[in-house]
């Protein structure tokens, strides 16, 4: 998503750019050209593209969307403007001051569609009561942001219907107080917020250092409790750099535990949790799970990756062999060899060596005369949160099932089982509850657009369980 400019405002009440100094020294009775709008009219496109591509809405969806619309119904009517930019009648200094206004109301917008749909910047809204927390803060704003768009529109003489959909805000209020409740259970004693703040900081520090010489240790305390994972020379650097973050992540619900690395001669050992049971595959093989483990099983790495979300990092390789089932029978991601920082470049996923297979990505990675959803134009698709829930739904289905979801299936034929949703018409409905069944096929949704968020993944098995 691209970093756009921050508006600020000025002594005139509109807004600036730190980037650009708009023409806001303009006095009355200077001309004013179509190129003074112009910037401006920039400046409201660009927050639309941030908008259309904003896709890591994981709470309050129903407030984000609405203000969404106001936001790409507004800048429809802006570049209807630009049609009156050559009327002299339009081109005034009123009208001028009038859009700057505008365009600090959409400035506030974008900030705060970002600041409620992220778990780490809710924060600022909640206030403590009696009975638990509450949003007031949050509704108040929205509500004062909508009754400023309706001025700052009305000025421009833009006609825009802007419905306030109280019901839908109230829902969604309640819904993100819910969700926050359920999962501060995680936390014994630690405020949510500063902990996940201190991690998200944490790991942006060390994204481009090394490890350190004191996390080079040398040997494990217990051979039979640590795995080793090990790395080849020329992959030396960039094993270092997930071993700092991986380090980063320890005291995170359900992450396996970091020990350190041994060093030896030219090649490197991560030394990371392991366990009798081994992983989720090798523990459903040998034991026999019931309703209830699976629920389990099924809501702690959910809170992993819920957990991953809120500090903008992505594992990119969610299957049960990376499922650590520890001997008090707790569930944890593991082997974190192709994660990356959200605002890392992507590398280019090899789908032969990781385990389950997303859409968008096979798609980037291949195209076959299966392959309809492409075109001449296609676009790769960067590996995102909404992969992290397919392969999650993927695994759902092989929790519940108790077996590999593509079976004896030909790799080179993979395409076939995800244009065909193969796993969701063939989820038997009688070994989970029915919430699971439709939470995992949702998930399993070949349009990443109409997949749930791993937010919303975690308050129906939260409820499932609990």
């Amino acid at each position: 998503m691209e970093n756009l400019p921050e508006i600020v405002v000025q002594p005139d009440g509109g807004p600036t750019n730190k980037m650009q100094l708009y023409h806001f020294s303009k006095e009355l009775g200077t001309s004013i050209t179509s190129d003074d709008f112009s910037p401006l009219i920039e400046e409201a496109c660009q927050i639309e593209n941030f908008y259309r591509s904003y896709d890591n809405i994981q709470l309050n969806k129903r407030i984000c969307n609405q203000l969404g619309l106001c936001i790409i119904s507004a800048v429809y009517n802006v570049k209807m403007l630009q049609i009156q930019c050559n009327d002299d009648e339009f081109l005034t200094v009123e009208n001028y001051k009038s859009f700057n206004k505008f365009l600090q109301n959409l400035g506030k917008i974008k900030d705060f569609i970002e600041n409620i749909s992220q778990i780490r910047r809710l924060k600022r809204f909640i206030q403590e009561t009696d009975s638990g927390i509450s949003l007031e803060r949050l509704k108040d704003e929205y509500f004062q942001l909508l009754k400023e768009f309706r001025e700052s529109t009305s000025s421009l003489e833009l006609v825009i219907r802007v419905d306030n959909k109280t019901d839908d805000i109230n829902k969604d209020i309640e819904e993100t107080i819910k969700f926050i409740q359920a999962f501060e259970c995680n936390f014994e004693g630690d405020s949510m917020f500063s902990f996940i703040d201190k991690i998200s900081v944490d790991i942006q520090n060390v994204a481009n250092k090394e490890l350190s010489e004191k996390d080079i240790i040398p040997e494990p305390h217990d051979n039979q409790n640590v795995r080793f994972i090990e790395c080849e020379l020329h992959k030396m650097k960039r094993f270092s750099v997930q071993a700092a973050l991986l380090k980063n992540l320890k005291g995170l619900v359900n992450i396996s535990k970091f020990f350190g690395g041994i060093k030896h001669h030219n090649q490197m050992k991560m030394i990371i949790e392991w366990s009798q049971y081994g992983d989720l595959m090798t523990y459903y093989m040998n034991h026999k799970l019931d309703i209830l483990i699976k629920l389990k099983f099924a809501l702690e790495i959910c809170s992993a990756l819920v957990f991953l979300n809120a500090v903008n990092f992505l594992h990119r390789d969610i299957k049960s062999e990376n499922i650590l089932i520890t001997n008090d029978l707790k569930a944890k991601i593991t082997n974190f060899c192709h994660s990356r920082l959200v605002t890392e470049e992507s590398g280019k996923l090899d789908i032969k060596s990781t385990g389950y297979i997303v859409p968008e990505i096979y798609n980037r990675n291949t195209r076959t005369h299966f392959n309809t959803h492409t075109s001449s134009t296609y676009m790769p698709e960067q590996y995102d949160f909404r992969c992290e829930v397919y392969c999650f739904g993927v695994l759902l289905w092989e929790l519940a099932h108790e077996k590999s979801p593509y079976g004896c299936f030909d790799r080179d034929k993979i395409y076939q089982i995800l244009y065909s949703n193969h796993l969701s018409k063939n989820f038997d409905k009688n070994l989970v509850p029915e919430k699971y069944v439709d939470i995992s096929i949702k998930a399993l949704r070949y349009d990443p657009k109409n997949r749930p968020t791993i937010c919303d993944m975690y308050k129906e098995l939260y409820s499932l369980y609990i």
